[in-house]
């Protein structure tokens, strides 16, 4: 019944969308380049709602859902779940997530520029590089134009050397390249989830902390309440995509208490908690019914 909603909920996004996009360029850390395609609705909000495809040609293809924001000159995707891959391990995905890409117009074609940074499903930052990105109708017309009858005049090498130019200006950072960022390490659970009416202390060695939340399996219409050691509080229903709940100064968070609201369609109400700070991160889980709560305090 879930799936049917969500189905529903995004035929209904792009009967409505006002514009369709199709990029394709490369995303590049290190000395690796890897080809990526963006297909995307952008809504009268600038909310868009798509796809992406990595490595579209080679053997670890992959389809993800994306979701973002788009305005005249910046670009903000995220990468959510995987629809579709040849890959033989969903544990090493690195989801793309991109939070200022600037869009650059150029005789009515538009280039995508900007720095994106990946996570695994466990928070960890896995990657970090250049986006690249070009409308595909622009690449389509350059290369069409590079092939017109008149140019078989030239030779066959003559033809590939053009090609390879179009696509070096494409691939060509203007922002010097970014090394992939040191990984964080793992603050391990003291158990699969986190007690039930009762608390667990966890020492945080970060001084900033950010937290996310989501659904632990599928949407199934879990609600929580979200309460912080500082008063502040939120109602959220739960969602397959993460949530920020908190961002800022570890110290000024102190605690964070989960009381479940509902169940939801699936018994009982499951949560996955991230934390993340500067060289470490924290993942873990709730399982409670209607009416539990759980606390967890944070330590030096």
């Amino acid at each position: 019944m879930t799936r049917i909603a969500v189905v529903l909920l995004f035929s209904s996004s792009l009967l409505y969308s006002q514009s369709k996009e199709s990029l394709v360029g490369i995303i590049k850390t290190g000395s690796e380049s890897i080809l990526l395609k963006l297909e995307y609705d952008v809504d009268e909000n600038g909310l868009l709602t798509g796809r992406s495809i990595t490595d579209p040609f080679g053997p670890n293809r992959t389809i993800t859902m994306v979701r973002g924001n788009q305005t005249d000159s910046t670009l903000t995707i995220r990468e959510l779940d995987n629809i579709e891959t040849k890959a033989l391990s969903s544990k090493t995905f690195c989801y793309l997530q991109a939070d200022d890409i600037k869009i650059i117009t150029k005789k009515n074609e538009k280039r995508f520029r900007g720095i994106f940074t990946g996570l695994t499903s466990n928070g960890d930052t896995c990657a970090e590089g250049i986006l690249i990105l070009a409308q595909e109708a622009s690449i389509n017309q350059s290369v069409k134009t590079i092939t017109e009858p008149e140019i078989k005049k030239t030779s066959n090498l003559e033809v590939r050397s053009r090609i390879k130019t179009i696509h070096k200006k494409l691939s060509t950072p203007s922002k010097p390249h970014v090394e992939v960022r040191k990984k964080r390490k793992r603050i391990k659970s003291k158990g699969p989830y986190l007690p039930v009416n009762d608390s667990e202390n966890l020492k945080w060695p970060s001084d900033s902390i950010t937290v996310y939340i989501s659904d632990s399996f599928e949407e199934d219409g879990d609600s929580v309440l979200i309460t912080q050691g500082n008063g502040h509080q939120d109602t959220i229903k739960l969602l397959s995509s993460k949530h920020i709940v908190y961002s800022g100064r570890a110290e000024e968070l102190k605690n964070i208490k989960v009381s479940a609201l509902n169940e939801g369609e699936m018994a009982p109400n499951t949560m996955i908690i991230f934390f993340i700070g500067e060289s470490h991160f924290y993942r873990t889980e709730t399982n409670l019914r209607k009416g539990e709560w759980t606390i967890i305090t944070l330590n030096k």
